[in-house]
C-alpha cells in the first residue's frame, strides 16, 4: 500500500503532493539558452554556504568554554564543521566543473553518428553520473550542515532521551559520508 506521495532525491522536495503546488527541481536542463545562470546560481548559493559554515568555525572556537557537552563534543564539531567546509568549496569547484562539461558536450553532441557518438554518449553518461554524485554529496552536506547549526544540550533533548547518545553518531556518520564522497569524485573525475 503507497500513499502516492512521490519524493525527488535531487532537491529532496515531494512530488505528487496532494497540494496544489508543483515541483520544481533544480536538475540542469541543456536545452536552456542560459544555462550558465544555473551553475552561477549553485556556485552562489554553496558560496554563501561557505561563509555561514566559516562563521561557525569562528563560533566553535569562541565557545570552547560555553559548551556544557564537553571537549569531545566541541572537537566532533569542529571536525564537522571543517568537513562541511571542504564540501561547500568543493561543491563550488564541481560547479564549475560540470558547467565546462555540459558544454562540452554540448559542441560534441551536433556531431554526426559515424565521428562522435561514441564520444557524446560516453560524455552524457559521465555528465548524468556526476550530477547523481553531486546530488548525493549535496544531500549529505545539507544534513551535516544541519547537525552543525545544533549549539547544546536542550537543541539535542529534542530527539528525545536517546539524542545525546545519538546525536553524536549522526554527526561522525555525516561527516564521514560527506569526506568519503569528496574522495570518490576526486578519485574517478580528478585523477
Amino acid at each position: 500500500m503507497t500513499c502516492g506521495i512521490g519524493f525527488c532525491w535531487i532537491c529532496c522536495k515531494r512530488i505528487n503532493s496532494f497540494c496544489t503546488t508543483s515541483h520544481t527541481c533544480s536538475k540542469f536542463d541543456p536545452n536552456n539558452e542560459k544555462s550558465w545562470i544555473f551553475f552561477l546560481q549553485r556556485y552562489k548559493a554553496q558560496d554563501l554556504s561557505e561563509s555561514f559554515a566559516l562563521n561557525q568555525l569562528d563560533e566553535l572556537h569562541d565557545a570552547d568554554s560555553d559548551m556544557r557537552l564537553g571537549e569531545n563534543f566541541v572537537t566532533s564539531m569542529r571536525q564537522s564543521v571543517h568537513a562541511l567546509i571542504h564540501g561547500r568549496q568543493f561543491l563550488k569547484e564541481l560547479n564549475i566543473r560540470m558547467y565546462l562539461m555540459h558544454d562540452e558536450a554540448s559542441r560534441i553532441a551536433p556531431w554526426s553518428i559515424s565521428e562522435g557518438s561514441e564520444q557524446a554518449s560516453d560524455n552524457n553518461y559521465e555528465i548524468s553520473h556526476l550530477e547523481t554524485l553531486e546530488s548525493v554529496l549535496q544531500v549529505y552536506t545539507e544534513k551535516l550542515n544541519q547537525l552543525t547549526e545544533i549549539k547544546d544540550e536542550e537543541e539535542i533533548m529534542h530527539y528525545g532521551q536517546m539524542g545525546i547518545p545519538i546525536f553524536p553518531r549522526s554527526l561522525s556518520l555525516y561527516t564521514h559520508l560527506v569526506l568519503h564522497l569528496l574522495q570518490q569524485i576526486e578519485k574517478e573525475f580528478w585523477t
